[in-house]
Formats: C-alpha cells, structure tokens, sequence
C-alpha cells in the first residue's frame, strides 16, 4: 500500500478501470460511478453522429470578411489596412465561428462571408485553375494577388496548396447540411441549430444529421445539467472557469435512446 504522507481521504481506483484510450479518469469514486453510467449507454455521441471541425485556410484574414455593403454583383468590405475592395458574390459562401456563438438569433449578425475558389459545392470538387479565376471572378483575384505574398508565407512558405490562392488544408470544405455548432472551449454548454446547409464553420466544431428534428432533440441533450456535469468532471479545465469542448472529450458522452412520448 503506497504510504499516505498525512492525507486523509483517498479514492482507491482499481488499475482496470482506467482507459488508455479515453484518458483516465482520477476523481471521487462517486463521480468515476457517475460517468461510467453515462459512458455505458450503447450509443455514443461520437458513433450515432458526424463532429466535424472548421475549416483551415492558414490565412483567415484574407479570405473571410464582413461586408460594409453591397451591389447586384458584388460584396464590398475594407481590408485592416483601410483599403476597400469589391469581390464577386457567386464566389462566395457564408462561413461562421462557432467559438463566439451562444444562441440561434447571433448568427446572422456574426455571419461573414468567405472567398471560395474551389467549385462552389458543384461536384465534383475541385480548385478553380487560376486562368479560370481570373476571368471568371477579376475583382476576387485582383483582391488575391494583393495578398499573394502574405499568402505564400503560410507553412513557413513550404505549403503545397495546389496553387498560391488554395486553402491551406482541405478539411471540411465538402461538409454539408443540417447542424449544431458549438466551441473549442466553454463555460457551459452552448449548441446552436442551424438549418443553413451550406453555410461552412472556422474556430470550431458542427455535429451533422440529416433530421432538424434530431439535431433538435440533441441539442436540448447537450445543454442539460447532466452534460455539463459530465463536461466539468471528464473535459480538461482551462483558465476563468472553461472546459475543452474538443471531440475527444464529448465523443463518448452516452446519448440514450428517447421513445416518442421523451422526446415531446
């Protein structure tokens, strides 16, 4: 028996209970019951649904911004440097970050746009070749090759992109449909419905279904009590009173099985 050098209270874990693959758990054996009857239910957040992250340009500054206006044709907005700029609208998509999202009636007041020079959710997907770019969108690649040289410093400038103007990485460029956002870290549980298929995500993560209903449902789930219980004694804590809401910690949250009658 390891000596207790003057501590009262201990919690005995037995060495089998302890996961190398979800981390061990080290709490009041109380706690550890607790969340092993949560974990225990058959179906898992991270089995019954797709968590995805945000996408990655390695240059957000360039290619998303908030509007100051607008023609028939085109978005217009100012760069930080004061400079203002016009870019085609067909060359554009909505993108919001979940990570300063609380509630549904935010998004379209943090909503901004991204310049997308991929195929524009027409498969199959692929980057627009630049002599298409330049024809096709003049104001979008005019605006991109004023930044082309910020744009070849990302990765140290040893990125191959495919071309100067692509995304850094090409994760989540092709996610689509119904989804519930919510952020890298939080306080308490926030997750946001939104019915805009299209519309894609930086700075955090979306759970997809292709059911309202059920991201509905799962959404009054994820913002009940015995979440955030279960968040605040399996996630690692940060600073201000923040938990990591990153997938490896919600992935085997258990999600039980509601009857028709539960789920109204």
């Amino acid at each position: 028996m390891l000596p207790r050098n003057g501590i009262r209270l201990f919690s005995y874990i037995p060495y089998k209970d302890l996961s190398s693959q979800k981390g061990w758990l080290l709490n009041d054996n109380r706690i550890i019951e607790n969340i092993k009857r949560i974990e225990e239910v058959e179906n898992s957040l991270g089995k019954a649904y797709k968590i995805r992250n945000g996408i990655a340009t390695l240059s957000n500054d360039t290619y998303i911004f908030k509007p100051i206006g607008e023609t028939q044709d085109c978005f217009l907005f100012e760069n930080k440097g004061g400079k203002k700029y016009e870019i085609e609208k067909v060359i554009c998509r909505d993108i919001i970050k979940p990570n300063i999202l609380k509630y549904e009636y935010e998004i379209e007041s943090v909503k901004e746009k991204l310049i997308y020079p991929y195929t524009n959710g027409i498969s199959p997907f692929s980057l627009m070749n630049e002599k298409h770019l330049k024809s096709n969108f003049p104001k979008a690649y005019k605006y991109l090759l004023d930044n082309k040289e910020e744009l070849q410093k990302r990765d140290k400038g040893n990125g191959n992109y495919g071309a100067w103007y692509a995304f850094g990485r090409t994760q989540a460029l092709k996610n689509n449909g119904f989804k519930l956002l919510f952020p890298y870290m939080a306080k308490k549980p926030h997750f946001v419905f939104t019915d805009q298929k299209d519309m894609l995500i930086y700075c955090g993560y979306a759970i997809f279904n292709e059911s309202q209903e059920e991201l509905k449902i799962l959404k009054c789930i994820l913002e009940s009590k015995v979440f955030e219980y279960y968040m605040a004694n399996t996630s690692k804590p940060y600073s201000a009173g923040y938990f990591s809401y990153a997938k490896n910690y919600v992935k085997n949250f258990g999600i039980y099985e509601l009857s028709e009658q539960d789920k109204y």
